[in-house]
């Protein structure tokens, strides 16, 4: 869709629908995701210490079936551990509850400010397909501020989140790169490799952005290290395995 595209889509409903997005919400959260989480001190919230305890008590981890990259998938189960009645507020994470008129707490995204993209562009989707890259309307039945009759444009909906367009772009680049190498790795080295750089890949996509957030570096600055990170795989799997045979005796 154009940013002027127009959908049935009203958010001030969202001040009162009680959250139906935030339950079994199944986010798969990229790369830029986690930077954004660690800026935003995000795992404190929910009690944990940094990325890895987060994604153990919260997230599934698998290969994806068509990508065959890691994925990292959040909530295992049931609603975001985020959802809250405190709301985060400006920059310095502030937080305050909100109430309806009758005063009754509402659960809320409790890290607004620095939530995952999903979240961000819902009830968007951004998607790729083949070399097309784009925004989708996702009208999902759940959604009550979808059921309505008010109108408004794509990038009414976007808001602020649209200046960030370029930083997904990027993490996407990031994903697509990955991806390709994974299908390289299967079709050059065999079984064992293959694990091995799935475990490297975790690493490169996720692992890493935590210290490299919390040192300072830019989003950009961190997918260019990702970038090089992953154009490194194949010949490195390479070495490797030549190593390995070769301390077995065999003809490498």
């Amino acid at each position: 869709m154009a940013l002027d595209s127009r959908v049935h889509f009203d958010p001030r409903v969202c001040l009162d629908c009680g959250g139906y997005c935030c339950f079994n919400p199944e986010i798969i959260l990229s790369p830029y995701d986690v930077y954004r989480l660690v800026k935003g001190q995000a795992f404190k919230l929910v009690g944990v210490d940094g990325l890895n305890a987060f994604v153990e008590k919260y997230c599934d981890v698998y290969i994806g079936e068509y990508s065959k990259i890691p994925i990292v998938l959040m909530p295992k189960s049931g609603s975001c551990p985020f959802l809250s009645p405190r709301i985060s507020v400006g920059e310095e994470n502030k937080f305050y509850v909100a109430a309806t008129s009758r005063g009754k707490p509402v659960l809320l995204c409790g890290i607004h400010m620095f939530k995952p993209m999903k979240c961000r562009y819902y009830p968007l989707g951004y998607v790729q397909m083949d070399d097309k890259r784009g925004f989708v309307f996702m009208d999902r039945p759940e959604c009550p501020g979808c059921q309505t009759s008010e109108t408004t444009t794509v990038e009414d909906i976007l808001g602020v989140d649209l200046e960030n367009r370029q930083l997904s772009d990027l993490t996407m680049e990031v994903l697509i790169k990955a991806t390709r190498t994974a299908e390289q790795v299967r079709k050059e080295f065999p079984g064992d490799a293959v694990s091995a750089v799935e475990r490297v890949l975790y690493l490169t996509l996720y692992a890493i952005v935590e210290p490299l957030a919390s040192s300072g570096k830019t989003y950009v600055e961190i997918a260019e290290t990702q970038l090089g990170a992953i154009e490194e795989i194949p010949s490195s799997a390479k070495e490797a395995i030549k190593s390995i045979r070769k301390t077995l005796g065999k003809s490498a």
